[in-house]
């Protein structure tokens, strides 16, 4: 954890301050007006603190819409041929396996834990890691992030290795491309923490291609702040 944050503090953050709330929900739109008021009064610490614990406050009464759904196995659903489908050296094939899959997810956002995505997981960062194609690799890094999301902490099994593959693929450059990654790291994390994962951080801090280190930095420092 400590050469986590020693590598950390090497890179230039640019200045960023502390992150800050700047999205509401329909309910929060009180608070956005009392953090308005607050900043233009020079009210400073005490009504910051105030208006978060209101937001906090909000935030909680808010109904978790997954909680009220029943949980699916997409395994069961997939097509017959996909795991055969996905290796197809035809880049349409894979993409309509892949395709059908993100599909899938949509439908059923909430996905049963007790069900072993292991090989799922390996086939899909098989290609965010070395798939050349770039629309592949989107859709890949759609579903990896559906995935997540639908797991929630029982993706924990899957974080690291996941993690892992993103953060080095954010060497493609292309912004679509590292959106979405960033998405599925971002969807990730909450199955892990900033030890489990130092040191893949730490690897990719250090990664001789600087979009990389960047792309790294700015996760981190979100991590920093959910920490």
């Amino acid at each position: 954890m400590q050469e986590l944050q020693t590598e950390f503090d090497k890179l230039d953050l640019n200045g960023a301050d502390k992150p800050r709330q700047t999205r509401f929900l329909r309910s929060q739109q009180n608070v956005k007006q009392k953090q308005g008021q607050a900043a233009a009064s020079g009210g400073g610490g005490s009504a910051a603190i105030v208006v978060g614990d209101e937001a906090e406050a909000e935030v909680q009464e808010e109904a978790d819409p997954l909680e009220m759904l029943e949980a699916a196995n997409v395994l069961d659903r997939l097509p017959k041929e996909f795991f055969e489908k996905i290796e197809s050296k035809q880049w349409k094939d894979r993409k309509e396996v892949l395709d059908e899959l993100l599909t899938l997810l949509t439908q059923n956002p909430k996905l049963a834990p007790e069900a072993d995505y292991f090989e799922l997981i390996k086939a899909l960062s098989k290609i965010i890691s070395k798939d050349s194609n770039i629309p592949v690799v989107l859709v890949t890094a759609k579903c990896m992030t559906a995935l997540a999301k639908g797991l929630r902490k029982a993706f924990k099994n899957y974080t690291i290795n996941v993690l892992e593959v993103c953060l080095d693929r954010f060497r493609e450059k292309k912004p679509n491309v590292i959106e979405a990654l960033r998405e599925t790291c971002e969807a990730s994390y909450p199955g892990t923490n900033l030890e489990q994962m130092s040191e893949i951080a730490v690897a990719a801090l250090a990664h001789k291609t600087p979009i990389v280190r960047q792309c790294t930095q700015q996760f981190l420092t979100k991590c920093f702040a959910m920490a």
